[in-house]
């Protein structure tokens, strides 16, 4: 999909001077391949028919077909790599560029057959992107059979992009993306146009903005909860022609490329002003797709940085203040892939939803959705059939309800021209539950009592039981309610939990509960480690101490001793000082963590407890010494801060 992102770049950007045949004869191959080098498409397609023009071999075909699957011109690409197969031994890299385009036009026999011949040729590098597009026949064979959505009604628009990008988000209601005021000018000027959206409302542009503009690429506006600031992409260089060594100066590339950047705008007296880039941007890599959450605090975006897995990948930074970010945070391998992940949009505070040319799918991008928070996400889904074909599908945009919204796709085009498909939820009642479990040790519970409660209710809609592993179901959750769900159960604190239908995964519902401490509670703990013969604590020991600090948060009224000991071998005086450096190396992290200082204290019993027969001159293993080295948590009182 990097092809979208340069589209506005690649299109308006046209050299002076020589005509596309002059420069071709006089330069061969070199300048086209340049051109093409440095993402200038469709500059590279002028020059590479010129030269087919005159070159009778047919050696500049697949050389065509690569711009026009660039340029998401699918069925040209595929009908010039075929014939360029029929008379040329070709390179294995035509090959899977052949399936490629076969896949994006749902030829996917035929692309299979390429595949298998890529793979057969020992291509070495490139074997992850043939096994996920041969994951990916797969997959679009397996569900072939089913081509709606139950869960969303989705129609098509008469809106046609060109190229250009859907919003980040929607303007209050309205679709917000660029067009030129002249497509066919040399240099034509973009500016943002917004597009009414409704099911009964016609799709009729209406110059939103003119106050910012840009004669190269402009696009994916996103806007804080009042509207009142806009972070959108654009080309961070006035210009795409300079010489190296006005490269700098000319904020372009070392190599000469015109990347995009994340602009943030502000809006003063009915004008958008104070436009600035965002801090951590250079020009040396591309930064896109902005989505800023309602709130203005948290910012995801799409990049191409060194470090990450590939191709573009999503990341997410916090404010901290005016112009002031986080360093970006790479979402990690879950989200992103060696290709490209766009578009990300965030519903609530809990979804994540992105595009990805690098996961199983129905060819092409596919929409993806995940749960999580800031930038910590599950394992992503594909948003399933209506919303992804074999083609491009991307770009989902949802109303502030999470009821209704947008994205884009070329499924319908021979000519890869992205529309706008509009959808709604369908209203009907959601199955819903998930799993009860002990929070602390991760163990299921069984005869949880599960009451049910629609926002704003005293009395529940429905109360069950968990199952003897732990489940429980509800199938009468309706789409635009609001519900808590609370778990009891003797032995743990009660816990509640807010979900939204829209925003929430209804079937995998955590109901974790708390243990409830009292007095002489013991825990024992083999896994918090130390360092040998220091207090260090070794980093396997930190899950099990946070699992420890969350408990004894909730549990706000247990006085805890928190004990380190050892087993009998060494000195006496040297077991009690070095269970003492542990005890309180411990009782340190838990503060950290958020524990209250004054309800735990440190204690060091070296050798003075063992659990076994392991004393002074007893030859035991190790594994019976082992037992013996532990830390434990034994609560000493139960009362309120102010008792004591």
């Amino acid at each position: 999909m990097k092809n979208k992102i340069f589209y506005g770049l690649l299109t308006a950007a046209l050299f002076a001077g020589l005509s596309s045949a002059s420069r071709a004869q006089l330069f061969g191959d070199e300048i086209a391949d340049n051109e093409f080098s440095r993402g200038n498409y469709r500059k590279a397609l002028e020059y590479y028919n010129e030269m087919a023009a005159k070159d009778r071999s047919g050696k500049y075909l697949y050389k065509i077909a690569d711009c026009e699957l660039e340029l998401k011109n699918y069925a040209e690409a595929e009908k010039h790599y075929a014939t360029y197969l029929e008379k040329h031994h070709s390179p294995l890299a035509v090959r899977l560029n052949y399936a490629q385009a076969l896949m994006y036009t749902g030829n996917y026999d035929a692309a299979r057959e390429q595949l298998v011949l890529f793979k057969n040729g020992n291509p070495g590098k490139d074997v992850y992107r043939a096994d996920v597009m041969l994951k990916s026949i797969d997959y679009a064979r397996q569900h072939a059979e089913t081509d709606t959505n139950e869960k969303f009604s989705i129609i098509k628009s008469n809106i046609q992009l060109g190229g250009l990008y859907l919003g980040g988000n929607s303007f209050r209601d309205a679709l917000l993306t660029t067009k030129p005021a002249d497509a066919n000018a040399d240099a034509p000027q973009y500016s943002f146009a917004s597009y009414p959206y409704g099911l009964d409302k016609p799709y009729t542009a209406v110059t939103y903005t003119d106050s910012i503009n840009n004669k190269f690429y402009m696009g994916a506006p996103s806007f804080t909860g009042d509207c009142k600031t806009m972070y959108f992409t654009a080309n961070k260089s006035a210009t795409d022609k300079a010489s190296p060594k006005q490269y700098s100066k000319s904020n372009l590339s070392s190599s000469g490329r015109n990347t995009l950047t994340i602009f943030r705008s502000s809006l003063k007296d009915g004008k958008w002003t104070d436009i600035t880039p965002l801090p951590f941007t250079s020009n040396e890599f591309s930064d896109t797709h902005p989505f800023i959450t309602p709130d203005g605090r948290h910012l995801y975006f799409a990049s191409n940085r060194p470090g990450g897995f590939g191709g573009f990948d999503l990341y997410y930074c916090k404010s901290e203040g005016k112009d002031k970010w986080s360093a970006p945070l790479n979402l990690g391998g879950k989200i992103n892939t060696p290709y490209d992940e766009l578009n990300p949009f965030a519903l609530g505070d809990t979804m994540l939803y992105f595009s990805s040319e690098g996961k199983t799918g129905y060819g092409g991008a596919d929409i993806y959705y995940c749960h999580g928070q800031e930038h910590r996400w599950g394992e992503p889904e594909n948003m399933g059939p209506g919303f992804n074909s074999f083609a491009d599908d991307f770009g989902i945009s949802f109303d502030t309800s999470g009821t209704y919204g947008l994205f884009a796709s070329n499924r319908d085009t021979r000519k890869g021209v992205d529309e706008v498909w509009y959808f709604s939820r369908v209203i009907t009642y959601i199955n819903g539950g998930g799993l009860t479990k002990d929070k602390f040790n991760g163990t299921t519970l069984p005869g949880v009592q599960i009451s049910i409660f629609e926002q704003g209710r005293t009395e529940p809609v429905a109360t069950l039981t968990s199952d003897k592993e732990g489940n429980y179901r509800y199938d009468k959750f309706e789409p635009n309610k609001k519900y808590l769900i609370r778990g009891d159960k003797e032995g743990y604190l009660r816990r509640e939990v807010q979900v939204d239908p829209r925003f929430t995964a209804m079937d995998k519902i955590d109901l974790s509960l708390d243990p409830k401490l009292k007095k002489n509670d013991v825990f024992a703990f083999k896994d918090i480690l130390f360092e040998y013969n220091k207090a260090d604590l070794l980093p396997a020991s930190v899950s099990t101490l946070n699992r420890l600090a969350e408990l004894l948060i909730v549990n706000s009224e247990a006085i805890v001793e928190l004990s380190a000991h050892t087993d009998c071998r060494g000195n006496d005086g040297y077991n009690d000082r070095l269970s003492q450096r542990r005890a309180e190396s411990a009782v340190n992290y838990l503060v950290s963590m958020g524990v209250n200082a004054d309800r735990i204290i440190a204690v060091g019993y070296g050798e003075r407890k063992l659990k076994n027969r392991c004393r002074d001159g007893v030859p035991c293993s190790e594994e019976e010494h082992e037992v013996n080295r532990r830390v434990e948590i034994k609560v000493i009182d139960m009362k309120q801060l102010s008792q004591m």
